[in-house]
């Protein structure tokens, strides 16, 4: 077998998110030509509704576990939020990344960014069942934790993708501020 459904996401032989993200794409412009279809007007408000119930969840769904191998996935999905946006009535006039920033939504990109270190930050304050050291190694300084992951030196590719390898300098890049907050309402 070359390609497996399990659980709702796409698995490859090659451990490639190709699959998934074009099936999740496919899913989110059928769920975008339903709205255009029944509904003729989209103020603001009702947008962020239908985006956050009916749109978002396919483009959201396993990306967190195998994100967008290639930049052209990750342009291929954001487009489609792009043609969400577009929905919007007002601001047609306006080009994509205008009208994202007067919707208040954040890139898709953005979003997995932010949601992996929420995650790395509740692992590190024991917030989950999870130990920190199954995935780095936590050294200890006054400005924070510091994470160490030693890379495979007969590592694919596939693993740059991988939960404990990409979010490793994201994490380290944060302010000290951001790295010790006393929790997650503040981080």
């Amino acid at each position: 077998v070359t390609i497996e459904k399990d659980i709702g996401f796409w698995i490859s032989d090659d451990l490639s998110s190709k699959t998934h993200v074009h099936k999740a794409r496919g899913k989110a412009l059928g769920e975008i030509s339903r709205i255009r279809r029944n509904i003729s007007f989209i103020d603001k408000r009702a947008f962020c509704a239908l985006y956050n119930q009916r749109i978002r969840p396919h483009l959201d769904y396993g990306m967190t576990a195998c994100p967008p191998d290639s930049a052209a996935d990750v342009k291929l999905l954001e487009r489609v939020q792009a043609k969400s946006t577009a929905l919007v009535h007002g601001l047609k006039g306006l080009n994509a990344e205008e009208r994202r920033k007067e919707l208040g939504l954040m890139t898709l990109e953005e979003r997995r960014e932010r949601g992996d270190l929420i995650e790395v930050f509740k692992i590190l304050k024991g917030l989950t069942r999870i130990d920190p050291s199954e995935f780095w190694e936590v050294r200890e300084a006054r400005n924070g934790a510091r994470l160490v992951k030693e890379l495979a030196v007969n590592g694919k590719k596939q693993r740059q993708g991988f939960f404990s390898y990409r979010v490793t300098q994201k994490w380290n890049l944060l302010p000290t501020n951001v790295r010790v907050a006393p929790s997650l309402e503040t981080f």
